[in-house]
Order: C-alpha cells, then sequence, then structure tokens
C-alpha cells in the first residue's frame, strides 16, 4: 500500500484554510511543514483539496511521478470515502 500525504484536507467550508495563508504564506507554510514533518503536505484552500510541494526534491519527485503516485493514492481514500475531490491537475500549487 502506498503511503498518502501528510496534512488535513479538513472538511469542507470549516476546514478552509484560505485566510491563514493569505494573512502570512510565509507563516502558513512554515506552520504546515513543521507541524506535518514533511515539505509536502495537503490542505483546503478555496474550499477544496490542495498539495503544497515546498522543496526542490519534492518537485523532482513529481515530476519522475513518485509524488503523483502518494497524491493518487490519497485521491483514491477520499473518494472511498465518499468524497469528490477535484482533478488532480487543478490543485498543485507551487
Amino acid at each position: 500500500m502506498a503511503a498518502t500525504l501528510p496534512g488535513s484536507v479538513g472538511w469542507p467550508i470549516t476546514g478552509d484554510r484560505t485566510i491563514e495563508f493569505t494573512r502570512n504564506p510565509d507563516e502558513f507554510v512554515q506552520s504546515c511543514v513543521k507541524k506535518c514533518s514533511s515539505k509536502i503536505f495537503q490542505t483546503r484552500m478555496l474550499n477544496k483539496p490542495h498539495v503544497f510541494v515546498t522543496s526542490s526534491q519534492g518537485v523532482k519527485e513529481l515530476l519522475e511521478g513518485t509524488l503523483y503516485s502518494k497524491i493518487y493514492t490519497g485521491v483514491m481514500e477520499l473518494e472511498a470515502r465518499g468524497l469528490s475531490p477535484p482533478p488532480l491537475p487543478n490543485n498543485f500549487f507551487f
């Protein structure tokens, strides 16, 4: 079984973290990296699940396909719970 991405997309509307991000993007990303112990994490922004990749190694994994398999597994788990995440290409935030 493939590993899932760290972080949480939370519940729709109540789990949205857009305001926290717009207040101070650097602090938001740093706190999520620290909380998740990972430079790649997921969260809910604009009421949609998003994946943040905050390192060059993460981008390399993304382009090589290893990160995509982790994200795909997370999306499949959401769908198994009856949630419908938006298509993956629209969710990457660099």
